[in-house]
């Protein structure tokens, strides 16, 4: 992990941008996924389009959530 850490601080902006982009829309397929096991996920512009406003969705209702509550779903989540 440190090398990686190293590698990404050498790389150009735009470089850096590019990685860390890509890198999010992974983290946003992995949690899609980990709230629909029982959907097929690909790395695919396809479902990247239906993750984001997904996405989008569950933040704006866990913004009406207990602090309790988050926790609540997060171990949920945490241990399927």
């Amino acid at each position: 992990m440190q090398d990686y850490i190293i590698e990404k601080t050498r790389m150009k902006p735009a470089q850096r941008q590019e990685q860390e982009r890509f890198e999010q829309m992974i983290n946003l397929l992995v949690i899609y996924k980990q709230f629909n096991p029982t959907m097929d996920i690909f790395l695919s512009e396809s479902d990247i389009n239906k993750a984001i406003p997904w996405y989008q969705k569950m933040t704006s209702a866990m913004s009406n959530l207990s602090s309790e509550e988050i926790n609540q779903m997060t171990n949920a989540i945490q241990s399927t």
